[in-house]
């Protein structure tokens, strides 16, 4: 075989004479053919995520990030942005250039939903051509058929069609441009392109640190396809891990403050991580090529190291690689790449590091926005592979039966997209799909709450007690006896929220100075001011900026002030 330089010399007398040789009318013809390409991808976005265009907020997440974002409206809100990780709320990580995001369509058209969708539907169009580019890079037959797969599958719809998920699909747009010149400075040793592609990896850091696996996935690339040109292309991948283990610490230990250094599932061995791990891999494998039954919450599975069937799964793991040796003329590292960047890609949520949405479920389908790209791009290449080995008119036909599953999948995506129109819509959609979810039938009673739905709301928040009694609960249920006017019980439900909050793993000052506030107005209506005036100022002891505690406590104290005097007259 050349040398690494040897074969650069040739690809470049490759490139010239191809210059050479090409008419000016066919370059024409080219670019013509693949806007056209480009434009089929952000079409076919456009008309599978239309249902986003008129949806609101499903409040999980997104009150946080955008509805009841204190850094979006306030003077030196960029500021705190980027330099005050304080300022953000207990459940909220620091990404900086995701929540900048916000802050400019805050300032373009305020909290209104519409443009925030717009937003990330664009992203995920641009992110298809990318990621056509990409592969066509790299050379990988099918590269536009994968794209086509990237952009309609329906697992992605919960990373477009839900405004929190920014993170998503802002991420991946850097992760996408760091990779494509990153091909460009190893074919060309241009170290212009070298800094761009680390500047755009450093972006897509701050936007979300889970595309830290990008200098470990570069490492595969070189194994894959420029296997001689190690000592150059290697070193140069330093400063990639460099920023990705500073980035990635950060999360960390962000995570490990909000879950006070343990979070929901700190009882898990390593036995229970390697389970999980390996169930993970192959359920996400199963919604890729079956994607049916997707739910925005799945059901937490129940670990048991000490049923030998659950072993199964991390065994059937390990066995592909070894497959893959034992056939690897057959198949070549093409084929081990793309699986193993799809593993690799999925460790940071594979149980292995401990964070907040454990405590929900051990998967979820926006953790495969940018991993499912290996096995799809896997299924293209292998298909039209396939396809050019069959007869002409066998050809045609599969052309047919791709563009059916294509369609398939967008008419999927389209009534999975629907399901984010409303809170209402959303939770219910979780709540069939995953019946035992405390957490969706108490979203799904909040959500009855605020229609004025109140027998619905008694209904569902009952059924979510029923499954878990938890402080979240209590709290909507103290706001539904409000509505009916029964203070003394709702009294007595935001205190026993207050009371599940303090015992709680988790110190959320925001919400226990809230269930403070809201029994000393339930005292308030029950004439009680001198309570309530102990309640607010209670509240005021947790967080002493509460200005509706400030000006009921005045208040309160204002009613006992009053009461005294007219009973010493």
């Amino acid at each position: 075989m050349a040398s690494g330089k040897q074969s650069g010399r040739r690809r470049a007398r490759g490139g010239r004479e191809t210059a050479e040789t090409t008419s000016p009318s066919t370059g024409r013809a080219h670019h013509a053919r693949d806007a056209l390409l480009a434009l089929a991808l952000i079409g076919v976005v456009l008309v599978a995520y239309a249902p986003t265009f008129s949806a609101g907020y499903i409040r999980w997440d997104d009150v946080n990030y955008v509805e009841e974002n204190p850094n979006l409206g306030t003077d030196g809100g960029l500021y705190n942005i980027w330099l005050r990780p304080s300022s953000y709320r207990q459940s909220v990580q620091w990404y900086p250039l995701t929540h900048t995001s916000y802050w400019i369509e805050y300032q373009l058209w305020g909290a209104d939903p519409t443009g925030y969708h717009v937003t990330n539907v664009a992203l995920h169009a641009l992110n298809a051509v990318l990621v056509w580019l990409l592969l066509h890079g790299l050379r990988l037959p099918g590269a536009w058929l994968a794209a086509l797969l990237f952009a309609l599958h329906p697992v992605q719809v919960q990373s477009v069609a839900w405004i929190a998920e920014r993170k998503n699909v802002l991420s991946a747009l850097f992760y996408l441009l760091s990779a494509l010149t990153w091909l460009r400075f190893a074919e060309r040793r241009s170290w212009v392109a070298y800094g761009l592609s680390l500047c755009c990896f450093l972006l897509g850091l701050f936007s979300k640190t889970a595309v830290c696996t990008l200098p470990a996935i570069l490492i595969l690339w070189i194994w894959w396809q420029r296997p001689r040109e190690w000592r150059r292309l290697l070193p140069a991948t330093l400063p990639y891990f460099a920023l990705a283990g500073t980035l990635a610490m950060a999360t960390l230990l962000r995570e490990q403050s909000y879950t006070k250094q343990g979070g929901f599932d700190r009882g898990l061995t390593l036995a229970h991580n390697v389970l999980i791990a390996g169930r993970a891999l192959w359920f996400y494998v199963g919604k890729l090529l079956v994607p049916i039954h997707l739910v925005p919450l799945y059901e937490k599975w129940k670990i048991m190291p000490h049923v030998l069937w659950q072993w199964l799964y991390s065994l059937a793991v390990m066995a592909v690689p070894l497959a893959w040796f034992a056939l690897r003329r057959q198949f070549g590292r093409g084929t081990l790449f793309a699986l193993l960047f799809f593993a690799l890609s999925l460790a940071p949520v594979l149980s292995f590091v401990d964070f907040g949405f454990l405590g929900h479920a051990y998967v979820t389908d926006h953790f495969l926005y940018l991993p499912c790209l290996g096995v799809l791009a896997l299924l293209a290449a292998g298909g039209v592979q396939l396809t050019m080995a069959l007869h002409r008119n066998a050809r045609a036909g599969a052309a047919v039966l791709a563009g059916l599953v294509c369609v398939a999948l967008g008419a999927q995506t389209w009534r999975q997209a629907s399901i984010y129109e409303s809170p209402m819509t959303f939770w219910s959609a979780v709540a069939q799909g995953n019946p035992k979810s405390h957490t969706a039938w108490s979203a799904l009673g909040d959500a009855y709450i605020r229609a004025d739905d109140l027998e619905n709301a008694a209904r569902c928040l009952d059924r979510a007690l029923a499954l878990k009694d938890n402080s979240r609960t209590r709290a909507r249920l103290g706001t539904l006896y409000t509505k009916h006017e029964r203070y003394a019980d709702a009294q007595r439900e935001f205190l026993a929220a207050l009371e599940r909050s303090w015992r709680g793993s988790i110190r959320n000052d925001e919400f226990n100075a809230l269930m403070l506030l809201n029994a000393g107005h339930t005292c308030w209506y029950l004439k009680d001011f001198e309570q309530a005036a102990a309640y607010y100022q209670q509240a005021l002891d947790i967080d002493p900026d509460m200005t509706a505690a400030q000006e009921w406590l005045r208040k309160a104290q204002m009613r006992v002030e009053r009461g005294s005097s007219s009973r010493t007259q």
